[in-house]
């Protein structure tokens, strides 16, 4: 924080690039951005003070909205961002860049200008630093519940409703495999999905995953997930009679079924007893997210076990 207070105190600094906003942007905002940015930061090699100690500091501070001013020096660093009570004068936190990202190893290969992109894209976003529009929580929806309960009917209104990225495991199935379905590439495809949804989650983006989740390590792994990107996530559970199921599953294969596959009695009534039904705190996200598995130290490491990243 000395070292952005001691910019703002620099009167060329002031001359050459100094913001300030009244507008009141919400902590919690503030909180999800900026920690995504952190992990950014580390990412490309910028430089920096004050990134993780300003996400700290905002997480506890009591102030439920606060402001924004910066400075940068006459040489464009450092560059500083202060995060500023609602109302009065004091300083809850401040950042600095301090210096243009430290190029790689030269010795080291960068495939396709990687990190140059990496740092393009952090580039970006701190110019974007009073955009509303970045400041966006971003929100994963999880669509939970057995076939033909209504999990894609409900995506496809999120996706519309919410502006979200919607990604239905059956529709890129269906395009991969026609009618076959196999479930070493269903694992696969699932985890392909949830990169893309991280991904687009940590750009500010709102997803929606649409795929069961029957279980409760997957949906404790994806909400561990978001949750570190500074994600809320609003879980969707469907559900019907074994009749009802029965009758919506016969209707589709009838109308659509280049949409579906068949499905028997036998099968559906396996599947039932074998999904774990959200419990009321999982569904409204009062409940906190469980322990990773025995074995593995994160549920990052336990997702990358149940998704494999290729068919073996």
């Amino acid at each position: 924080m000395s070292t952005c207070l001691a910019a703002l105190d620099e009167p060329d600094a002031r001359d050459h690039a100094y913001f300030a906003n009244d507008d009141r942007v919400p902590t919690s905002e503030l909180v999800a951005i900026y920690r995504r940015r952190a992990g950014h930061v580390d990412d490309i090699g910028l430089p920096t003070v004050g990134f993780r100690e300003a996400v700290h500091r905002m997480a506890a501070t009591s102030h439920t909205t606060l402001r924004l001013a910066g400075v940068e020096g006459e040489s464009g660093y450092p560059k500083c961002v202060v995060f500023l009570a609602p109302d009065e004068p004091d300083v809850v936190a401040a950042l600095a860049v301090l210096g243009p990202p430290r190029r790689p190893d030269p010795g080291l290969p960068d495939p396709a200008g990687a990190h140059h992109q990496r740092v393009e894209r952090m580039s970006a976003m701190m110019r974007l630093p009073l955009d509303r529009g970045t400041m966006r929580q971003p929100t994963l929806f999880l669509t939970v519940g057995l076939p033909s309960t209504g999990k894609t009917t409900a995506a496809r209104r999120l996706e519309i409703e919410q502006s979200a990225l919607r990604l239905t495991k059956d529709e890129w199935v269906k395009a991969l495999y026609g009618h076959e379905n196999p479930p070493s590439a269903q694992d696969v495809i699932e985890g392909r999905l949830i990169q893309i949804g991280l991904r687009a989650l940590e750009l500010g983006n709102n997803v929606v995953i649409d795929y069961g989740l029957w279980g409760r390590d997957e949906r404790s792994a994806l909400r561990q997930a978001a949750a570190d990107l500074g994600a809320t996530v609003e879980m969707r559970y469907f559900e019907l009679t074994p009749a009802e199921q029965r009758k919506r599953l016969d209707q589709r294969q009838a109308e659509a079924p280049h949409t579906t596959w068949p499905m028997s009695d036998e099968e559906l009534a396996e599947w039932a007893a074998d999904i774990d039904v959200p419990t009321p705190g999982e569904i409204d996200g009062s409940e906190p997210i469980d322990d990773p598995p025995a074995g593995f130290a994160t549920w990052d490491e336990w997702r990358r076990h149940r998704w494999p990243p290729s068919v073996a």
